[in-house]
Formats: structure tokens, sequence, C-alpha cells
């Protein structure tokens, strides 16, 4: 894991303060993604990234619901899509390389 649980801590209350009408699940995606590559000198392997992004999803969802917050859970087809998303990235790096 690369990201602490004072960062995990961080990218959600940064997420919780998004603009209105911002997707939850991207906002916090994004963030974590950032915080990821502020703090990783060098290499880091793709399942650490998915790893790290879908803990802070479980995060987010047990800070919500314990504090009885009035903000969306990120539900199960987020997660996929995390996955998704990275796979598809990771192909472009690679096919980019290729040529």
């Amino acid at each position: 894991m690369v990201l602490t649980e004072d960062d995990m801590f961080n990218i959600v209350f940064e997420t919780i303060q998004q603009k209105p009408g911002e997707l939850t699940a991207m906002t916090l995606m994004r963030n974590a993604c950032q915080s990821i590559n502020d703090k990783v000198k060098g290499n880091i392997d793709t399942q650490e990234i998915c790893d790290d992004v879908l803990h802070c999803f479980d995060y987010y969802n047990d800070f919500v619901k314990e504090k009885k917050m009035n903000l969306p859970i990120i539900g199960e087809t987020y997660y996929n899509m995390v996955v998704v998303v990275l796979n598809a990235l990771i192909g472009e790096i690679l096919n980019d390389r290729e040529r």
C-alpha cells in the first residue's frame, strides 16, 4: 500500500468538499491517483494502484456510514469501473510503447 490511513482521510475529506454535481467515485479516484502519483518516486505495480484506489473507496464508504452523512455510497459498479479504467490505460500505454 502506498497510501497511509492519513492520506486516505485527506483524500476522503477533499472528495467530500467537492462541488455539487461532480461524480463522487470519479473525484475520489482522481484524488487517490493524484496522491499516489505525488508519493511514488519510481516504478509502482498496477495492482498496488488498483488496491489503493479500491481501499480509498472502502474508507470513504465506511467514513460516510460511520458519520451518518447524507452523501452517496460508492457502489460495486464503481469498483469494477476502476479495474476497467486501469486496464484500459495500461493497454494504451503498452500499445504506445510498441509503436
